[in-house]
C-alpha cells in the first residue's frame, strides 16, 4: 500500500469529510449519522476535535477526542474522552491509529486532563499505549418475570421534550458524579437515535427518568437514570414489565451507589469497570486523591507501596497507580476516588 502521500491533520470533529468517513466506516447501514449518535463530540455542545490521516485527499484513519470537566461534591478535574478510532482496512497494520492516539493523548494532557477514557471490546489493542481497565461500576439485570405487581407503584410516561427536558436535566444535576453538561447539550443528547426515555411524574414534575438504548450502542441497557431510588425502582419496573417485557434490561450505576431497593427485584448483578483508562498526570491526580482522603477523614496511605493492616497495593507503574486510585472491577480494600461517566457521555 502506497503511503508516500500520507498526511496527518487536526480539525473539528463535525467536519464533513470526517463525518462522511465515519458514517461509511462505522454506520453504513445504521439509518442515521454518527453525528446524530454522538452530538457532544460531533456537534457544538461542546464539540470535539479529530486527528486524521489522509492519502490522496481521502481520510483513511481517525481518532476523536473531547475534554470534559468531571465533578464530585469534593473535587473536580478535567478528563479526556477518546472515541471513533478507525482505520480503513486497506491501511491497517502500519501503526497509523496508534500514532494518532499518541497525539490525542498529548493534546489532552496539554489541555490539563488528568485521565483519558475510552470504551472498547478489544482492550489488548490499547494496553501498549498505557490504557488499562479501571473505574468501578455495577450492573443489575432485570426480567419481566422477576417484577412483582407490588413494584408497579407509579405510572411511567414516554419522555416529552417540550414538557420534561428541564425536569430530567435537574435530576441529572443532582447526581454526585457528573460531567458538565449545558441544558442545550442535554436537549441534544435526549434526541440520540434509538434512545428511549421514560419518566415518572408528581403533579407534572419529573420525579425519575430512565434512558434505554443509544444509537448502535447500549442495546437493552438502562445506561442513564436519575431520581430518588424509590421512584427509579417504579420506573424500571414499569418499563421492564409492561413496555419491554420481551427484553432483559441491564441497569448501569456507579460502583459505590447503594442499590438495595433495585437489587431486590433484579435477577442478576455483577461488578465491572468503567472502561479503558490512561493516566495523563500522575502528580496532580495523586495530590487530588490525597486531598480527597483528607476531606473524608481517611489516613494518607499513599506511597511507593500503598496499603494498611498488612496489605499493600503496588503503584509503581501508571496502570497500577490509576487502578489503585479509581478502582477496578473488584471491591477495593481501600477508599478509591469516586469516578463514573453516565451513558450519554460516551463518545
Amino acid at each position: 500500500m502506497d503511503l508516500s502521500s500520507l498526511q496527518v491533520g487536526i480539525t473539528r470533529s463535525d467536519s464533513k469529510p470526517i463525518v462522511r468517513f465515519l458514517d461509511a466506516s462505522l454506520r453504513q447501514n445504521a439509518g442515521f449519522s454518527i453525528q446524530d449518535e454522538y452530538p457532544a463530540i460531533f456537534g457544538d455542545y461542546p464539540g470535539g476535535h479529530s486527528l486524521y490521516a489522509e492519502v490522496g485527499g481521502e481520510v483513511i484513519a481517525h481518532v476523536a477526542y473531547l475534554t470534559r470537566v468531571f465533578r464530585h461534591p469534593l473535587f473536580h478535574f478535567k478528563i479526556g474522552l477518546i472515541g471513533s478510532v478507525v482505520t480503513h482496512p486497506d491501511f491497517r497494520g502500519h501503526g497509523i491509529a496508534p500514532a494518532l492516539l499518541k497525539e490525542a493523548l498529548l493534546q489532552l494532557k496539554n489541555n490539563g486532563c488528568l485521565l483519558s477514557v475510552l470504551w472498547t471490546d478489544n482492550p489488548d489493542l490499547y494496553r501498549p499505549l498505557g490504557f488499562e481497565r479501571a473505574g468501578r461500576e455495577q450492573a443489575l439485570r432485570f426480567s419481566a418475570a422477576g417484577i412483582a405487581d407490588a413494584d408497579l407503584s407509579d405510572p411511567v410516561f414516554p419522555f416529552d421534550p417540550k414538557r420534561h427536558v428541564e425536569g430530567v436535566y435537574r435530576l441529572y444535576l443532582q447526581h454526585k458524579l457528573t460531567v458538565d453538561r449545558s441544558l442545550q447539550e442535554f436537549k441534544r443528547l435526549c434526541r440520540v437515535p434509538n434512545a428511549r426515555l421514560f419518566v415518572t411524574l408528581n403533579q407534572d414534575a419529573v420525579t425519575s427518568y430512565t434512558v434505554v438504548n443509544k444509537g448502535l450502542d447500549f442495546p437493552d441497557y438502562i445506561h442513564e437514570w436519575g431520581g430518588k431510588l424509590e421512584t427509579v425502582r417504579a420506573n424500571v419496573a414499569r418499563v421492564q414489565k409492561q413496555l419491554m417485557p420481551e427484553k432483559q434490561l441491564t441497569l448501569i450505576a456507579p460502583g459505590d451507589y447503594d442499590l438495595k431497593l433495585l437489587r431486590l427485584m433484579s435477577s442478576d448483578s455483577w461488578e465491572g469497570v468503567l472502561g479503558m483508562v490512561r493516566l495523563l498526570d500522575r502528580q496532580r491526580l495523586r495530590a487530588l486523591y490525597l486531598d480527597y482522603l483528607k476531606a473524608i477523614g481517611e489516613k494518607n496511605w499513599m506511597g511507593e507501596e500503598w496499603g494498611g493492616d498488612g496489605r499493600s497495593v503496588p503503584t509503581r507503574t501508571d496502570s497500577d497507580f490509576v487502578s489503585a486510585v479509581i478502582g477496578t472491577d473488584s471491591k477495593p480494600e481501600h477508599p478509591v476516588l469516586p469516578f463514573f461517566l453516565w451513558g450519554l457521555d460516551s463518545v
